[in-house]
């Protein structure tokens, strides 16, 4: 599909060989003068991603080798940019495509949409032999903006990708051919999954219907049926989603049929068959039925599954009450009881499990005042939503949101402000798309995410962005109060940190006529609660009330000044020692 790079694997041989091709001719870039040798170390690294790029466990290295093919890329094309311009978009749109398929999707951006400026000069230079080049590094730019969020840049791109797939296909004369009429379909393949992924399901059935009739008309064999297979199993989803499992029933026939066949005709392929099973969450039974994956692989005992809830809720329980050494005890617990099962085989939800205990042990260690604890566990946290969320998209993207919100004010504390505002971007995006798929639902916790991003923007200097996302944030939680339960302390609580960041927002941007009104109002809830929620940030509040205190007495509002700087002062003494 979109995200997918038919690298060649090669023999462990291989890979040492290319390692050491590479490093020969750094060796002779390095002394040589100019840049003449500089093309054979882009085609040295070339060849080793290819090798790198098929292998999970070098991952790590292979961001670094396509970084470095930029970089050659880029120095060559400066010297001659007609010769070598191709080449670094080639090289720039691999790179996004391993950042996305990591997870990475912030830093994938860059050089997704780089890809594709370089690609429209190239198609309007050398003509329509370079749409394909240009389908490709659309759908791979609409795939990390969809991730991100950001849904309607998304959709245009990947609809324009499908435009560029159909005029390659219609430019031939005659029939078109095999080859295009696939890539066509993969481009519609892709939109229709990233529409179901948004929750604009009907509209996805329609795109996946198309993209699977023109495989069925393709008739593939081989490796080439496996995006074949993606498109069936993405369209049974969303016909069931709909309630059309009826329609979805011989789809699914068909998948076991051809799962057979494989078995008895190539058995060399089945490795790959199974990986996409198990990618796509099924798994085969032994009398030929296609099932989900923990109907037939460790299934989580429920047991096991309610004493790890069990105490895993009973370390935010008692964290919230300030007992923080017995909290910190349980929260650990419950990630140990996970990880014992996954040892001995529990599936793909245990693992979805161990991922909410590490969120919450993270925000026990926060509270608790362990900061690199806390984030160590809430990184392993995302990084196992981010792997699952391929296979319970409803139900991991609003958990991988959250942490992600969790990991940015993780991050924060230890000072790292640029890694923390991409994730709180990423998790503002997550929340906006849960909100607009279920409207008035998810509009608090978006409040409360936002309000967050809001001070990491600050914490990047970024303070008008600040201002605005301040705005929203009190307006949302306005609207939310309104329209949900008057008395809710948490949601007045937000309300109250929205209007003090709002106030602190305005201050920094110089508008200190328009101060004391959030302030007051800030104020005035905090003073008509009877207590502040445990997981408040009171410190903090205490804080920027204070400062806006001083503010304002400078500002010559002296009375209502003072009182904002007594309330600081009672919060700080009413807020606990962590």
């Amino acid at each position: 599909m979109g995200e997918v790079d038919n690298g060649m694997l090669g023999t462990e041989r291989d890979l040492v060989e290319a390692r050491r091709r590479v490093e020969d001719t750094r060796r002779r870039t390095a002394g040589a003068p100019g840049r003449h040798v500089l093309p054979a170390l882009g085609e040295a690294l070339r060849h080793l991603s290819a090798l790198l790029v098929e292998r999970p466990e070098h991952h790590d290295e292979l961001t670094e080798v396509e970084a470095e093919l930029v970089d050659v890329c880029r120095q060559l094309t400066e010297a001659d940019a007609a010769q070598w311009r191709a080449a670094l978009a080639t090289a720039l749109y691999r790179q996004a495509l391993t950042l996305g398929v990591l997870g990475w999707r912030s830093r994938a951006l860059e050089p997704a949409r780089e890809s594709v400026e370089l690609t429209r000069l190239l198609v309007r230079d050398e003509g329509e032999g370079r749409l394909p080049a240009l389908a490709a590094s659309l759908t791979c730019l609409g795939n990390q903006l969809a991730e991100l969020g950001r849904h309607e840049e998304a959709l245009a791109l990947m609809r324009e990708a499908v435009g560029v797939r159909g005029r390659v296909a219609g430019a031939r004369r005659g029939p078109s051919s095999p080859q295009d009429e696939a890539e066509l379909a993969s481009a519609e393949s892709d939109l229709g999954i990233k529409l179901g992924e948004m929750g604009r399901r009907q509209e996805a059935a329609t795109v996946l219907g198309r993209a699977l009739e023109r495989y069925e008309a393709l008739r593939p064999v081989g490796a080439a049926v496996l995006p074949h297979w993606v498109t069936v199993f993405a369209l049974v989803r969303e016909l069931t989603a709909l309630g059309r499992a009826e329609e979805a029933r011989p789809l699914m026939g068909w998948a076991a049929a051809q799962y057979g066949e494989l078995a008895r005709a190539q058995p060399d392929m089945m490795a790959l068959f199974v990986e996409t099973l198990r990618r796509y969450g099924w798994s085969m039974t032994e009398d030929g039925r296609l099932v989900p994956a923990e109907a037939v692989q460790g299934p989580v005992d429920p047991a096991v599954r309610d004493r790890v809830r069990r105490r895993s809720e009973q370390g935010l329980a008692l964290a919230s009450a300030g007992e923080y050494g017995p909290a910190h005890r349980a929260a650990q617990d419950a990630v140990d009881l996970c990880r014992q099962a996954l040892d001995a085989g529990a599936g793909r939800h245990m693992s979805i499990e161990l991922a909410r205990c590490l969120h919450n042990l993270a925000l026990v260690a926060a509270w608790s005042g362990r900061r690199a604890e806390a984030l160590t566990a809430v990184d392993e946290a995302v990084r196992l939503y981010r792997g699952a969320v391929a296979h319970d998209p409803d139900v991991v993207r609003p958990l991988l949101a959250s942490s992600l919100d969790s990991l940015g004010t993780r991050l924060a504390t230890l000072g790292r402000h640029p890694a923390a505002l991409a994730a709180a971007e990423e998790s503002a995006a997550l929340h906006r798309q849960l909100d607009q798929a279920e409207p008035g639902m998810h509009q608090s916790e978006l409040a409360r995410v936002l309000n967050n991003l809001g001070i990491r923007l600050t914490d990047n200097d970024r303070h008008e962005d600040s201002l605005r996302i301040a705005r929203e944030v009190v307006d949302l939680y306005r609207q939310s109060l309104r329209t949900g339960r008057q008395d809710d302390p948490e949601a007045t609580l937000g309300l109250v940190h929205a209007l003090a960041n709002l106030a602190l927002r305005l201050a920094r941007t110089g508008r200190d006529e328009e101060i004391l009104a959030p302030t007051m109002e800030a104020v005035r809830l905090l003073t008509e609660q009877s207590g502040t929620h445990p997981r408040s940030d009171d410190a903090a509040l205490a804080e920027s009330l204070g400062w806006l205190g001083d503010r304002l007495i400078r500002g010559g509002h002296r009375g209502p000044g003072r009182i904002v700087t007594r309330t600081a002062q009672q919060l700080r003494r009413r807020t606990p020692t962590r």
